[in-house]
């Protein structure tokens, strides 16, 4: 494989891993969570099928709670 590949392909794992804990802690502590939960699992996606699982059900249930606040603000 070509080595500047190789090297973003790393970066980017290293990347996703690196802040998957952090986002996760930032779901309980002020901070932005979800975003970096969502960014690293985007990170990840590419290499792990079980990360981009994990971020298509992140989105799908962020869409269905955007769908029920409007339901409900249109009352």
């Amino acid at each position: 494989m070509d080595k500047p590949k190789e090297i973003v392909r790393v970066a980017k794992v290293t990347a996703g891993f690196a802040l998957l804990p952090v986002g996760v802690a930032l779901l309980v502590l002020p901070g932005p969570g979800l975003p970096v939960v969502a960014l690293s699992l985007m990170l990840l996606e590419d290499e792990f099928s079980w990360a981009g699982k994990a971020r298509e059900g992140m989105t799908d249930l962020g869409r269905r709670g955007v769908d029920w606040v409007r339901e409900r603000a249109s009352r």
